[in-house]
């Protein structure tokens, strides 16, 4: 989705689950997608939704973006859904986020290696809300999420970065959730909102 923030090369997920005895990868970075089909890709002038499926049927994956105008937010809202007749247990669960939602497009960095990891995780304490569930409701879709029997953890002291080698600036930052979640079978799902301010000079 192209917006203020410029394109989002470094937003996405990556996740490890295990259905009917199978451990199975999937993921999603910018335009790179692993194990995953995608079912439909909806925009208008201020959201955008994707819809994709694993290989195996396992979960349906449904990713909005919404620019609220009114907050000066951008809301990512992700929804993983158990869309199979069998429990699917979600192992591991790491979330990408794009640096530009925490430092900007431009800014200059002076700070490398631990301090520069230090760095980006004060600016995610202080630029961005997340975590489950939360009551941000727009005025327009994507719809107020509901309250979630499945809660997800994410800590962002254990969050790790990739650079990028020609610039030694972060690519993505990498947020991991919090132990294993069994999701009951016909579509029980879990839900994801991160709210981001608006990008950074």
């Amino acid at each position: 989705m192209e917006s203020r923030f410029g394109k989002l090369r470094g937003e996405g997920f990556e996740l490890s689950y295990e259905f009917q005895g199978k451990t199975t990868s999937v993921s999603a970075l910018g335009d790179k997608v692993v194990g995953l089909d995608v079912r439909g890709v909806k925009t208008d002038r201020q959201s955008a939704t994707v819809t994709t499926t694993t290989s195996d049927q396992a979960l349906e994956i449904t990713t909005y973006f919404f620019v609220n105008e009114k907050t000066d937010k951008l809301i990512i809202q992700r929804k993983f859904k158990n869309i199979s007749k069998e429990p699917v247990v979600v192992k591991t669960m790491l979330e990408y986020v794009d640096p530009a939602f925490v430092i900007g497009v431009g800014r200059k960095l002076n700070e490398s290696g631990d301090k520069l990891l230090a760095l980006m995780r004060n600016e995610m304490r202080s630029s961005m809300m997340l975590g489950d569930c939360i009551p941000e409701c727009p005025d327009e879709p994507p719809p107020c999420p509901l309250p979630c029997p499945i809660n997800v953890k994410v800590n962002v002291d254990q969050m790790t970065m990739r650079l990028n080698p020609a610039s030694d600036r972060p690519d993505t930052l990498i947020l991991p959730a919090d132990g294993a979640i069994t999701v009951p079978p016909d579509g029980a799902a879990i839900q994801h909102l991160f709210v981001s301010l608006s990008a950074k000079n």
